[in-house]
Protein backbone atom coordinates (compact mmCIF):
# COMPACT_ATOMS: atom_id res chain seq x y z
CA UNK A 1 0.00 0.00 0.00
CA UNK A 2 2.96 2.29 0.55
CA UNK A 3 3.66 2.14 -3.18
CA UNK A 4 0.15 3.35 -3.96
CA UNK A 5 0.59 6.31 -1.61
CA UNK A 6 3.92 7.21 -3.22
CA UNK A 7 2.44 6.90 -6.72
CA UNK A 8 -0.52 9.01 -5.67
CA UNK A 9 1.75 11.70 -4.27
CA UNK A 10 4.21 11.75 -7.17
CA UNK A 11 1.59 11.78 -9.92
CA UNK A 12 -0.93 13.83 -7.95
CA UNK A 13 -3.76 11.38 -8.71
CA UNK A 14 -6.59 9.78 -6.75
CA UNK A 15 -6.48 6.39 -5.00
CA UNK A 16 -8.16 4.51 -7.84
CA UNK A 17 -5.75 5.76 -10.47
CA UNK A 18 -2.77 5.21 -8.18
CA UNK A 19 -3.91 1.62 -7.61
CA UNK A 20 -4.24 1.09 -11.37
CA UNK A 21 -0.72 2.45 -11.93
CA UNK A 22 0.58 0.20 -9.15
CA UNK A 23 -1.07 -2.85 -10.75
CA UNK A 24 0.46 -1.98 -14.12
CA UNK A 25 3.88 -1.65 -12.53
CA UNK A 26 3.42 -4.98 -10.73
CA UNK A 27 2.46 -6.66 -14.00
CA UNK A 28 5.49 -5.17 -15.72
CA UNK A 29 7.77 -6.33 -12.90
CA UNK A 30 6.33 -9.84 -13.20
CA UNK A 31 7.04 -9.88 -16.95
CA UNK A 32 10.60 -8.72 -16.33
CA UNK A 33 11.16 -11.43 -13.70
CA UNK A 34 9.78 -14.08 -16.09
CA UNK A 35 11.98 -12.78 -18.90
CA UNK A 36 15.06 -12.94 -16.68
CA UNK A 37 14.18 -16.48 -15.61
CA UNK A 38 13.70 -17.53 -19.24
CA UNK A 39 17.07 -16.05 -20.16
CA UNK A 40 18.70 -17.79 -17.21
CA UNK A 41 17.14 -21.07 -18.36
CA UNK A 42 18.50 -20.53 -21.88
CA UNK A 43 21.98 -19.77 -20.53
CA UNK A 44 21.85 -22.82 -18.27
CA UNK A 45 20.73 -25.01 -21.19
CA UNK A 46 23.42 -23.55 -23.44
CA UNK A 47 26.06 -24.15 -20.76
CA UNK A 48 24.84 -27.72 -20.35
CA UNK A 49 24.94 -28.30 -24.11
CA UNK A 50 28.47 -26.88 -24.28
CA UNK A 51 29.69 -29.11 -21.48
CA UNK A 52 27.97 -32.10 -23.05
CA UNK A 53 29.57 -31.37 -26.43
CA UNK A 54 32.97 -31.06 -24.80
CA UNK A 55 32.50 -34.39 -23.06
CA UNK A 56 31.54 -35.99 -26.35
CA UNK A 57 34.72 -34.62 -27.92
CA UNK A 58 36.80 -36.04 -25.07
CA UNK A 59 35.23 -39.46 -25.59
CA UNK A 60 36.44 -39.56 -29.22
Amino acid sequence: MANVEKIKEILNIDDEKAQAVNELLDAQAKQIRESIKNREDVVEKTDWETVNAQLQELKK
